[in-house]
């Protein structure tokens, strides 16, 4: 498709993405299946990192 994300600050990574498919059916509809798993596995990630925190503590 062409797009390049670029360098992307914390916290703006969807909202660039979301731009740059804005429009384009097929890719919101895939990048946005993308994010959503990302988002949940960031989650989970972030889960885990806590609790193993907490056991070495």
């Amino acid at each position: 498709m062409g797009l390049k994300v670029g360098d992307v600050g914390c916290g703006k990574f969807e909202g660039c993405i979301g731009e740059l498919t804005a429009g384009h059916f097929t890719l919101e509809m895939v990048i946005g299946a993308m994010l959503a798993a990302r988002t949940a596995l960031w989650c989970v990630f972030t889960k885990l990192h806590r609790d193993m925190l907490e056991i070495t503590r």
